[in-house]
């Protein structure tokens, strides 16, 4: 009776690019039959006769319905959200704009229409849960949650990457590494995310698996409410509890902005996980990598940051070793040289010597007096 595929609402739904937000209003549209009783046809008939905007009137039936009675019809264990309930409302509302019979309210109660009320609140990972999960996951669930979390990015742009975005970098640098813009779905606006140092060797064995794959393809085909399912799994897993609270890929993003807020101006961590921001405040992207990098061991797992944070200063270290040995050789070099002329000098010196001896002794040679010859005689008596 609640059929998606009659001919009006199925040329709808065909009308919705995407397929994870085509599937979202399918459940919308098969909900909005159930509480009508109609057929697509039959709603546009309804709409196009009614002169008394008793369709607009329904809506707000039909929210009160998801709300109140439609979970206990499927004996769910709680009511849908109300996010959820204003999400079927306005899919309703897409249909009825599809046909050109847009639906008209008062500005009061177009207030109320969107009006939603978190029932519950999103979990807030800390670096132990998320190094939990990482321990008990597989290569892909690891991608999803240490790619997610290092990125920042919302669902739809994170699905989105595919093995080109990956391969084009130069995986052997130094964390962070920054994967270059990138145009975000929902806002339409540059996002500018990096690669941490817990990100990157997952990367390498994502790509290192799928040799085969074109650089088109999207490194994962799940949709976007499977990505919170497979943090919900993790979490499970690793015997996390949230009592209550929710777990959803959007807890990754809350994670990066939390981490990069005490580092960087609210335009500058909202330029790396793509928030619109004035376009006078945007700055270049070895900036953010620069603030990147100093937020980077409050976010990784490997030993709550605290083993990054002693590699980083053990390569500063090096790397101050390493100037003072370059400077230490240059000098050892001009030493040699010095050396090289000194010895070079003194053996001039000592053959200039050696020739003014032998010019002595021949002037000494040629200088000395002949002894006259001795003659014998008698002394007389």
């Amino acid at each position: 009776m609640y059929d998606v595929t009659d001919p009006e609402v199925a040329a709808f739904l065909d009308s919705i690019p995407k397929y994870s937000t085509k599937a979202t209003y399918k459940t919308a549209m098969k909900f909005y039959l159930e509480f009508t009783g109609k057929t697509g046809k039959e709603l546009l008939e309804i709409k196009k006769a009614d002169a008394n905007f008793k369709v607009e009137e329904t809506m707000f039936a039909f929210k009160k319905w998801l709300l109140e009675e439609k979970w206990k019809i499927e004996k769910k264990s709680k009511p849908y959200s109300s996010s959820f309930a204003v999400n079927c409302m306005m899919t309703a509302r897409s249909f009825y704009n599809y046909y050109r019979m847009p639906l008209v309210f008062r500005k009061q109660e177009a207030r109320t229409l969107k009006q939603k009320t978190r029932t519950t609140q999103d979990y807030l990972f800390d670096k132990e849960d998320l190094a939990k999960m990482a321990l008990v996951g597989d290569l892909k669930q690891r991608y999803i949650l240490l790619v997610g979390k290092s990125v920042g990015l919302r669902a739809s742009d994170f699905t989105a990457f595919t093995y080109c975005t990956f391969r084009s970098l130069k995986l052997d640098n130094d964390a962070p590494i920054a994967i270059g813009q990138i145009n975000t779905i929902k806002e339409n606006v540059p996002a500018f995310p990096f690669l941490d140092s817990d990100a990157i060797p997952i990367v390498k064995q994502i790509l290192e698996s799928n040799k085969d794959k074109l650089d088109t393809d999207k490194v994962i085909q799940d949709t976007e409410d499977n990505l919170s399912v497979v943090l919900q799994t993790l979490a499970k897993k690793a015997g996390i509890e949230p009592h209550g609270k929710r777990i959803r890929f959007h807890c990754l993003r809350k994670f990066a902005i939390d981490h990069l807020s005490a580092y960087a101006s609210e335009s500058q961590w909202k330029q790396i996980i793509g928030k619109a921001i004035s376009e006078g405040a945007y700055v270049s992207q070895d900036q953010l990598r620069s603030i990147y990098l100093r937020a980077m061991p409050s976010m990784l797992i490997n030993g709550n940051g605290i083993k990054a944070k002693k590699l980083m200063e053990l390569e500063n270290a090096i790397g101050q070793l390493e100037k003072e040995n370059s400077a230490l050789k240059t000098r050892i070099d001009l030493l040699q040289k010095e050396n090289e002329k000194l010895r070079t000098d003194m053996n001039e010196t000592r053959s200039d010597l050696t020739d003014l001896a032998k010019r002595l002794a021949q002037l000494e040679k040629a200088n000395k007096p002949k002894a006259e010859p001795f003659e014998f005689r008698e002394t007389p008596p």
